[in-house]
């Protein structure tokens, strides 16, 4: 009986006895994305690269502890796919192909505790006797091999699909006597894709971390016949699936999402922060009312106080906002704009006359404040802020003055404007005075947002501010945007909505609001700005911590505590509620929740976590919340939700924190 035969029955008799088809993650910790705590993308040409005719040769190996641990696989596997993703958020129409692509696949007892030999030959048998191949029938080839799209999401998704189910293959046993996993890849020549573009292949997915957390290892070459290789500690991230023990029906990552509103300060300011894995669905109607957008209106004009935020933005006005040429298709830059004379328009927190110069970034802000020193009218001066955070929106530094953000990112005008070909001449940012209308417009037309590959028309977004000096009415308008989940520079965030004056007079920052979800609490009324912000909630986990942004995160094996902050000293009685359901909108306006802004956003079912007496302004955690380690198919996708509320005069609850919803998965 040969090998091919032998490996044919073999599959036949696993095929029979097995039959749920399962998926694990290479390496168990990169679900989320690149770092370990929190989405980042780099990505990495070393595997599957660009064009060349010359073809690539790499290897990669992985350690069977990345399927015995939370994969649970605990016997003989069929090996089905092999699927490599592009890096995190970043998008490309794809079409770009392999040809002859020839993949074997081995157990081995080579481990990622020493890299793999310089040489590809020496990492194989008959050189390494305690190897066998798991693709008998000399490998297999697929002629060509054609990049799917990247859809731009945190995590991306899968652009490569070695399809190793039509191929006699032999059994893997992650528990075995060669339980590691060693794949080995060569092309002999890659092309562009055969759009009008020629869009080039973006960068895959690869790990970071040391060699204890990646627990794998590569080695590659820019030439299919190379004999030797560049090692690497970094290999691409890869899914597999297979029909067998353990596993799960779909990835599911470990996400946090901040949501609710909070209360109990004076805050003017108001935002949402969107993590860098976290859709941006303002874009989008409103998810309870069906309003487009958001509108800003001014409790009294000339010299307001507060704003009402609600949804129902008009649509983007191209025909009034774009200009014959763009005013800068500029990368980062802000341009100085002056409204008509003696035209002023006032804001919240505006001193007596208002401004009647703007300051436009191509980054989706507007400055409003005429003591702003950012940016000037020349294009290409490189001023404007490409890295949003809520300290800089509330005025942590002097240079950063009140703004209105429709979303504060890291667009790229440049992207798909001329001189490019296959552009569009109108492409980029305009800032215009509509006369008739009374507003000053800010449009960014069809702009990209800086990523690894510069493709004409990869990613386009147009959105649109609307600055009324005769109502003081401000919009946010939306029009046609891909999705945006995050960022291939900053990574920690993806962007910020909202406004803020920035400092005070006296140059002092403005107090905190927290975020909320304004495509769904809504509407709302700021304040007159006070001395404290709103109560806040953050997580907070071991072993891995989460980052400032991202906060901690529940995957298997973390422990838990949510800590607060800008607790008023009127309260008594502080609880932290947990919930496996949340309520959204939250409820407003019953009597246990008196004052304005208040929103309990669980349900009935909460229970107390954390009973805090004495109170504090800022107090940790207290009780600890472990999630099980290792291999738990039933709590991925689990929710779990957490908010703090402050009671005074029972029975009255008179503050709560935004909420913080936690999905349960993997790291």
């Amino acid at each position: 009986m040969n090998g091919t035969t032998l490996s044919v029955l073999a599959s036949a008799v696993l095929t029979s006895v097995l039959s749920a088809q399962q998926l694990v993650q290479l390496p168990d910790n990169h679900h989320l994305g690149e770092s370990a705590t929190q989405a980042h993308a780099s990505g990495s040409a070393n595997w599957f690269g660009g064009a060349t005719a010359l073809g690539r040769r790499f290897q990669v190996l992985y350690d069977a502890s990345h399927f015995t641990g939370i994969g649970g696989v605990n016997s003989a596997i069929l090996l089905q796919h092999l699927r490599l993703r592009g890096e995190d958020t970043e998008h490309n129409a794809g079409g770009q192909t392999y040809s002859n692509v020839e993949v074997h696949v081995y157990s081995t007892t080579l481990s990622s505790a020493l890299a793999l030999n310089g040489t590809f030959a020496n990492n194989l048998p008959p050189i390494v006797a305690s190897s066998t191949e798991l693709t008998p029938a000399g490998g297999v080839l697929i002629p060509l091999l054609v990049v799917a799209p990247s859809i731009g999401r945190a995590p991306n998704n899968d652009i490569i699909d070695i399809d190793l189910s039509t191929s006699p293959m032999l059994p893997y046993d992650p528990t075995g006597l060669q339980p590691n996993l060693l794949i080995d890849i060569r092309y002999a020549s890659a092309t562009v894709a055969t759009d009008p573009q020629g869009s080039v292949m973006v960068a895959l997915q690869d790990t970071t971390g040391v060699i204890a957390h990646v627990r794998g290892r590569g080695l590659y070459a820019a030439s299919a016949i190379a004999a030797n290789g560049t090692a690497s500690s970094l290999p691409p991230t890869i899914r597999v699936e297979y029909i067998g023990s353990g596993g799960f029906p779909a990835l599911v990552p470990a996400r946090n999402e901040r949501f609710g509103a909070a209360c109990g300060g004076a805050p003017s300011s108001f935002y949402q922060l969107f993590a860098h894995d976290t859709y941006f669905d303002l874009k989008d109607l409103g998810q309870m009312d069906g309003l487009a957008g958001l509108r800003l209106i001014p409790d009294q004009y000339p010299d307001p106080n507060t704003y009402l935020v609600v949804g129902g933005a008009g649509p983007v006005n191209l025909l009034d906002g774009l200009l014959a040429v763009p005013t800068t298709t500029g990368d980062d830059d802000t341009m100085v704009h002056a409204l008509p004379a003696a035209t002023n328009f006032d804001f919240v927190g505006s001193l007596p006359g208002g401004t009647n110069v703007i300051r436009a970034a191509t980054n989706g802000y507007v400055i409003v404040d005429p003591a702003s020193a950012e940016g000037t009218a020349v294009p290409g001066n490189f001023a404007a802020d490409y890295a949003p955070t809520v300290a800089k929106l509330l005025g942590s530094g002097a240079t950063h003055l009140a703004r209105f953000a429709p979303f504060w990112h890291d667009f790229s005008p440049n992207k798909n404007a001329t001189p490019l070909l296959f552009s569009d001449p109108l492409a980029g940012l305009h800032v215009v005075n509509n006369v008739l209308g009374s507003e000053v417009l800010i449009t960014w037309y069809r702009v990209g947002r800086y990523n690894s590959v510069g493709q004409v028309f990869q990613e386009e977004h147009t959105m649109q501010c609307s600055l009324n000096w005769a109502t003081g009415i401000v919009e946010f308008r939306y029009g046609p945007m891909d999705e945006i989940w995050g960022d291939t520079f900053s990574g920690a965030v993806s962007g910020v909505t909202g406004f803020s004056p920035g400092r005070t007079p006296a140059g002092v920052p403005m107090v905190d609001p927290q975020s909320r979800d304004l495509s769904i609490e809504r509407p709302f009324v700021t304040l007159v700005e006070g001395a404290t912000g709103n109560v806040g909630l953050v997580s907070r986990t071991t072993t891995v911590a989460g980052g400032p942004t991202y906060m901690g995160r529940g995957f298997v094996g973390q422990t838990m505590w949510w800590d607060v902050s800008n607790v008023p000293p009127t309260t008594l009685i502080g609880v932290t509620l947990l919930d496996w359901a949340s309520t959204r909108p939250g409820y407003q306006g019953l009597p246990i929740f008196p004052l304005p802004g208040c929103l309990f956003s669980l349900t009935g079912g909460f229970w107390i976590h954390d009973l805090h007496f004495p109170v504090a302004a800022s107090m940790p955690g207290i009780n600890p919340f472990p999630i099980p380690a290792g291999y738990q198919p039933l709590l991925m996708g689990v929710e779990l939700n957490a908010q703090f509320v402050g009671l005074d005069f029972l029975p009255l609850a008179n503050v709560s924190s935004n909420a913080i919803k936690h999905t349960i998965g993997n790291n």
